[in-house]
């Protein structure tokens, strides 16, 4: 508005500068013309004719300061369209790019909660990691104890076969032995294998747990490593997305503010 107005005044200035010189001549002549050498009859008779010459330069004085004004007026006006031209190219670009970085920050958003996601589900996999863990290495204690008692059964039981007579050298005791309930050397040997025999299968049981306990401690440790790079992650895009967001608006705000500014100068140069 302040620009159309002073494009108004200058077209005016522009008018009176083309009306003023077109009638002076015409004044001039039309004086030339009617005053049948009236004015050669005043200047004989001595009467004054600077009067006239002295209206006529100030009228030409005048339409030289009027010029001048209307061509500072018109290279004002001509600044002010380039400064508001520029100021809402830069005003849309900066808006076009804040509007492009809101769409970026949608997407990341949304990648920052499928990281979220990823990350709850890692969490609850290190949960049911540890549980298993635990559950295992319940049963490897179970399991060594249990070997423990196996162990003292063979022990127990080799020294019991030492202690009890062989069969070619008792002489018949065996016969009255095993009529008496009496445990012989031909039973302990088979007692003593089939203990051996739980303690290895109890062995190897206590092995395979002790392998899956490495193997799942690797895995939660794998997992919580994974967690804590995915929450990394999540943070970073976070703090990334919160600076741009934060530098855009300061951008739309500074240009919004010398948009303000070149319409108060613009202002000002119609109120001058």
């Amino acid at each position: 508005e302040a620009l159309r107005l002073s494009e108004v005044r200058s077209q005016t200035l522009q008018e009176d500068i083309s009306s003023s010189p077109a009638a002076t001549p015409a004044a001039s002549n039309i004086a030339g013309e009617d005053d049948g050498g009236w004015d050669f009859d005043v200047k004989d008779e001595g009467a004054p004719a600077a009067p006239a010459a002295a209206a006529v330069s100030s009228l030409h004085a005048d339409l030289e300061e009027a010029k001048r004004l209307a061509t500072e007026e018109q290279e004002r006006t001509s600044n002010a369209e380039r400064e508001v031209v520029r100021l809402e190219a830069a005003l849309a670009a900066a808006e076009q790019q804040a509007k492009s970085s809101s769409d970026e920050a949608a997407v990341k958003e949304s990648a920052c909660d499928e990281v979220t996601q990823r990350l709850l589900v890692e969490q609850a996999r290190c949960e049911e990691v540890v549980r298993d863990v635990e559950r295992l290495q319940q049963d490897l204690r179970l399991s060594e104890a249990h070997a423990r008692s196996l162990a003292e059964e063979v022990s127990q039981a080799d020294r019991v076969a030492r202690a009890t007579p062989s069969l070619e050298a008792d002489d018949g005791w065996n016969f009255d032995a095993e009529q008496a309930g009496v445990t012989t050397s031909t039973q302990l040997p088979q007692e003593l294998e089939e203990a051996r025999r739980l303690l290895l299968a109890e062995q190897e049981r206590i092995a395979v747990a002790t392998s899956d306990v490495t193997r799942l401690e690797a895995t939660l440790a794998l997992s919580e490593q994974k967690a804590q790079q995915a929450a990394h992650e999540a943070s970073q895009q976070v703090l990334t997305e919160r600076a741009v967001s934060e530098e855009m608006s300061g951008e739309v705000e500074r240009l919004h503010e010398a948009l303000r500014l070149s319409e108060e100068r613009a202002q000002s140069l119609q109120e001058e």
